[in-house]
């Protein structure tokens, strides 16, 4: 029922991308990272998954349940939570006197099927900066609904970044360490916060 439903999903995803596309597709790595970024402005502002490529739709984080694109109705909702409290902020663990800060991170996942995976992507948000790829999250629970957890390495003076939340429904693709824009991570859906400024205890 997951593979059949995940395979439709996918299917009117590229049709969607096509459309808006007039018709020609699209690598991901056709994405400049300024047409990206107003994706994902419309992403945010809109609150709603926007279909980036005809692989990636890109989502906000923290908006409940959402439908996917071309999804038949509630069957087919899936939510990232990503909490960061009513400071919007990311605490700094440690620094141990160096340019990096590690920064614990959890966060939810609800409605992927099972054999999903899950990767963090961060970026400084001025000046935009390339994504960089965190460590695999070690998850708890079953890939419908689980929390997640890993740590990012942050330059210390980062003042506000940006995460998304990369999943990748068939784990067979895995990105590399840094991206120029997240329809490079091969990633099927990214969900993606608005600027998060980082602290230091």
């Amino acid at each position: 029922m997951y593979a059949r439903r995940w395979i439709w999903l996918l299917s009117a995803l590229t049709a969607a991308a096509l459309a808006a596309c007039g018709g020609s597709g699209s690598s991901g790595f056709d994405i400049t990272p300024a047409a990206e970024n107003l994706t994902i402005e419309q992403a945010l502002a809109q609150r709603e998954c926007i279909a980036e490529t005809h692989t990636l739709a890109i989502c906000p984080a923290d908006a409940g349940a959402l439908s996917t694109p071309g999804a038949p109705g509630s069957a087919d909702q899936v939510e990232v939570d990503v909490p960061l409290g009513e400071a919007n902020s990311l605490s700094c663990a440690s620094a141990n006197g160096g340019a990096v800060c590690t920064v614990p991170l959890s966060f939810t996942t609800m409605g992927f099927p099972p054999g999903a995976s899950f990767r963090v992507a961060t970026r400084q948000v001025n000046p935009d900066g390339v994504w960089t790829i965190a460590a695999p999250p070690v998850p708890s629970g079953d890939a419908a609904e689980a929390e997640l957890t890993t740590s990012l390495d942050l330059p210390v003076g980062a003042g506000a970044v940006q995460l998304a939340i990369l999943v990748f429904v068939d784990s067979g693709h895995i990105p590399g360490s840094s991206i120029a824009t997240l329809a490079q991570s091969g990633a099927d859906f990214a969900f993606v916060t608005p600027p998060v400024s980082v602290t230091r205890p």
